[in-house]
């Protein structure tokens, strides 16, 4: 009898409270995800962390800022395949190099992220705040210097700006999400 309550407790009761526990997760990255500016693509791109985010807000600006490097990453992969193939050759030099500067900002960002302490706390957040801002700019400064230029390479520049434009979104909800630590946490 005892092992017939058990089987029950588990088959009925186990899936319940998980179910309500993930809820409560999605929960809480859709809310947190609300105050940034690109609240669907914040949610989407970290609902995937939610078993480790849990309702921690440290964990979920750690999620957005590798959600952040991963994206800077993929569009500075594209601008060094881009490299001699478009007649855009100064401008893709000059988003290469913008882009490794966004690159090192957000790498930087997580590794401070990383290490966080109490003591060391407004400084580390102050830093990480000035590191992703700087990767706005890096990104929108990339894509500058392509306004105007239109698809005559083949739609390499469409594509670039399309990259830089998600890293800049992804980089911009990671910061929203930063903010918001700094805040809870003074």
């Amino acid at each position: 009898m005892a092992a017939l309550f058990f089987s029950l407790v588990l088959t009925v009761v186990l899936p319940t409270i998980t179910a309500v526990t993930n809820d409560s997760r999605s929960d809480f990255i859709r809310t947190s995800c609300d105050t940034t500016l690109y609240p669907s693509l914040c949610y989407d791109s970290l609902s995937v962390y939610s078993d480790s985010i849990k309702q921690s807000p440290s964990q979920l600006a750690r999620a957005a800022v590798s959600v952040s490097l991963k994206s800077t990453q993929k569009a500075s992969a594209l601008v060094a395949r881009l490299g001699h193939s478009t007649r855009e050759h100064g401008s893709v030099r000059d988003c290469a190099e913008n882009l490794a500067d966004a690159l090192d900002q957000v790498k930087r960002s997580a590794r401070e992220l990383s290490r966080l302490s109490r003591a060391g706390f407004r400084l580390q957040m102050g830093n990480v705040q000035t590191w992703l801002s700087a990767a706005i700019t890096n990104d929108d400064t990339c894509m500058d210097g392509f306004d105007g230029s239109g698809e005559s390479d083949g739609g390499g520049v469409t594509a670039l700006s399309g990259r830089v434009s998600c890293a800049k979104q992804v980089t911009s909800n990671a910061l929203a999400l930063v903010n918001n630590l700094a805040e809870t946490q003074e």
